[in-house]
């Protein structure tokens, strides 16, 4: 078995910075420790990230994050951050740091680099593997857009196996409700892949996304050996493709959506699905992104 199957990663997650005053702080508190108990009772370890620093973008997650260490005081990992551009890693963490276990893909930021040296990675790359919309990946299998940087594929790790998929954006037939002029990079709101206890490896593919690319998605799914899912549009907008896959035991998915549950339920037990409801108490940055995008997943060594 390969160090990547063995290790049990921990889950990085975004702040909750409590957008709405009206939301008493406890509250959403109460909501953050409940999760961290659930995905530890899943034999995972869990850290919200926070600064002490009084940035406007971080809202009230450092008063916030100071009550959830009354109850939990492991759950937050404090960050020392200087900028408003640190900052957007800290709520976006996906986008800023990527551990392939071989090596760690950072954002040229030092906020990054000091989270990936919390945690004993010793000389972290910049590169554009740490954009982690730009790609999902289960173990050594790993979907990539043809969004990525012309050759950064080539920094993966030798054992990795890659295939690499049509960006979603690439034409105005999968323009969502986006500005023609707004550049959109991410797979991670039309794609995941999900590992089955007995190790099958599964891709979880919207509709729209197999309907419109369904040739070279269905190339780059035999190549990898994976089982394909197609879900319904209606809960792919909802955001429940973008879900966080700690292992065949955690998965973390957005509440609302029940035929992607379902379908996690019966590939991997009830017990291993956590449904989370994203909303004006618990939405990670105001609801913009999903689960994925505001996580990440680190290996301490």
């Amino acid at each position: 078995m390969s160090a990547g199957a063995q290790a049990r990663p921990t889950l990085i997650l975004a702040p909750q910075i409590g957008l709405d005053a009206s939301v008493a702080a406890r509250t959403v508190a109460a909501r953050m420790v409940a999760l961290v108990r659930q995905v530890r009772a899943r034999g995972h370890a869990v850290r919200f990230l926070c600064s002490e620093r009084p940035l406007t973008r971080l809202g009230r997650s450092a008063e916030i994050a100071r009550l959830v260490e009354e109850q939990e005081p492991s759950a937050i990992r404090w960050l020392d951050i200087r900028s408003d551009r640190d900052a957007y890693y800290l709520l976006w963490p996906r986008d800023g740091l990527q551990d392939w276990l071989q090596f760690a893909a950072v954002a040229p930021e030092p906020s990054m680099a000091a989270l990936a040296a919390s945690f004993g990675i010793a000389s972290p790359r910049v590169s554009p593997l740490c954009e982690g919309g730009l790609f999902v990946r289960s173990g050594e299998q790993v979907l990539v857009s043809s969004a990525l940087a012309e050759g950064a594929e080539a920094d993966l790790p030798s054992q990795v196996l890659c295939a690499i998929i049509p960006h979603p954006f690439a034409s105005d037939l999968y323009r969502r409700e986006q500005p023609s002029d707004v550049a959109l990079t991410h797979i991670d709101f039309d794609c995941c892949l999900v590992r089955s206890p007995d190790g099958t490896p599964w891709c979880l593919v919207s509709d729209r996304y197999h309907r419109a690319y369904r040739p070279r998605f269905e190339r780059a799914a035999e190549r990898l050996g994976l089982h394909v899912f197609v879900a319904p549009q209606d809960e792919v907008m909802r955001r429940g493709l973008n879900l966080v896959a700690l292992s065949p035991r955690a998965v973390l998915a957005p509440a609302g959506c029940p035929q992607i549950l379902a379908f996690l339920s019966d590939l991997l037990g009830t017990e291993a699905v956590i449904a989370l409801s994203i909303d004006e108490t618990f939405n990670y940055n105001g609801g913009r992104g999903g689960l994925a995008c505001m996580s990440t997943l680190v290996y301490e060594r």
